[in-house]
């Protein structure tokens, strides 16, 4: 693994906050609200992103890392997060999920290069690689409420 891939997804990484930001600036309040389907809404898929940020963001920088969960347990998280996520003020959430993502890609950046390449690399490389996660996650709210005008 070369430090070029590791750059390529620091940049892919802060392109998909940028578009997070963007995203968000162009959502209304009632757009926050908007169904997504199986009991999602912007506000929750928002609120989503915010946690596994903030869970990818413990692992690379607790004294106490967090394990890598499963697909299994993803899952879990994710039906149990749901109504709690739900609970949130759209807004609230929609800043979580900006803050959450500024934050890991600057724990990112500030890793030693051997370390995110490693991690890059490995089996536990959605660490690193957060913008497949961000911009899947854009795409369906995009598919929602309509794209942010181009910038």
């Amino acid at each position: 693994m070369t430090n070029d891939n590791a750059t390529d997804n620091a940049s892919d990484n802060a392109e998909a906050t940028r578009r997070l930001h963007d995203l968000i600036a162009h959502l209304s309040d009632d757009d926050l609200t908007h169904d997504l389907g199986d009991g999602w809404t912007v506000t929750t898929a928002l609120g989503h992103l915010a946690f596994w940020d903030r869970w990818q963001r413990l692992t690379l920088t607790s004294e106490r890392p967090a394990t890598r969960p499963t697909t299994a347990t993803e899952d879990a998280a994710n039906d149990v997060l749901q109504p709690l996520l739900t609970a949130l003020d759209p807004r609230t959430a929609a800043n979580l999920a900006l803050e959450a993502a500024r934050e890991l890609d600057a724990a990112i950046e500030q890793m030693p290069d051997a370390l995110r390449a490693e991690l890059d690399a490995s089996d536990h490389h959605q660490i690193v690689r957060r913008a497949p996660h961000r911009l899947a996650h854009i795409a369906q709210i995009d598919r929602a409420v309509g794209p942010p005008p181009k910038s």
